[in-house]
């Protein structure tokens, strides 16, 4: 099992991966060896590393965890005493390559996610998630001498994270297989992207994801994009009514940009008709100020 991370990370990383490991050489701790390493069933994957990635990982390493009397070294302490296996993958890694700030003093480790071996490594290349958010990192050592591996399963999710890029890792003709095969939300988070400075790859992915998202809209899955993925609140159903978005903190600067790129991507009047009306529910509990 590997631990899905929420972190933010202060410091670019962009220009300080140093190393590209022959893959060959590293290998899963000898508990875990009955496992077929993901980079090696992932022919064009690559590991790098980086002085500056291990620091600032020791950094986090010390952080507590929302919602735990603990902190991020102890979760991992406690997973290696139960025999599973940690790694950070998805938006967490990517952030560590290309946050800008470098004060620690503000770090924060948000709840943790877990998710499957099975549905993180062991897909087909064309179910994985966008390519900037395939990176994930594996842990040696201990917080003093932690040393962290950055895997890019893919291989063109490191670069495509520094070059500001979104890709869907299906060839054209399984764009829609693609799409459907989990939830709209995985699709939705391409506008996350977007408002993190993200750019599609090709106007053709772009439009594609515009047509399939107008076409599966649904009031109930936009709601929860932005209230758990953008605003980081719960979602909550009652028995009887409309949904409800408990947020531990106030809208910030993630809401007024992800409006701003579904202006661009959809136009005005289909923004003010469809999205505005349930951004405003989500921030205050009804469809107008």
């Amino acid at each position: 099992m590997e631990m899905k991370l929420r972190l933010f990370f202060l410091r670019n990383l962009s220009n300080d991966v140093e190393l590209q490991l022959s893959k060959e050489d590293v290998q899963l701790p000898v508990a875990f060896s009955h496992f077929r390493e993901p980079w090696v069933r992932h022919h064009n994957s690559k590991i790098f590393e980086s002085e500056v990635f291990d620091r600032n990982w020791r950094k986090v390493f010390q952080r507590k965890v929302q919602g735990l009397n603990d902190t991020v070294q102890g979760v991992f302490d406690w997973l290696s005493k139960s025999n599973c296996l940690f790694f950070a993958w998805g938006g967490s890694v990517r952030d560590a390559v290309t946050a800008t700030q470098s004060d620690f003093s503000e770090l924060s480790v948000e709840p943790l996610d877990f998710a499957h071996w099975n549905t993180s490594f062991e897909v087909h290349p064309s179910k994985f998630e966008y390519s900037p958010n395939t990176l994930s990192v594996m842990f040696e050592g201990r917080s003093s001498s932690l040393r962290a591996l950055l895997i890019d399963i893919s291989g063109f999710s490191l670069r495509d994270v520094c070059g500001r890029i979104i890709r869907i890792p299906a060839k054209e003709e399984f764009w829609n297989e693609w799409a459907t095969e989990k939830s709209i939300i995985k699709v939705y988070r391409y506008w996350k992207l977007r408002a993190a400075g993200y750019f599609p790859w090709t106007d053709d992915e772009k439009n594609f994801l515009v047509d399939f998202s107008q076409k599966e809209f649904t009031e109930s899955s936009f709601f929860t994009f932005v209230c758990h993925y953008v605003l980081s609140g719960k979602v909550l159903q009652p028995v009887e009514g409309d949904l409800n978005c408990d947020r531990p903190v106030l809208p910030n600067g993630k809401l007024s940009r992800l409006i701003s790129v579904l202006k661009s991507d959809f136009g005005v009047k289909y923004y003010q008709r469809t999205f505005k009306p349930i951004i405003a529910k989500v921030v205050y509990g009804k469809t107008e100020q």
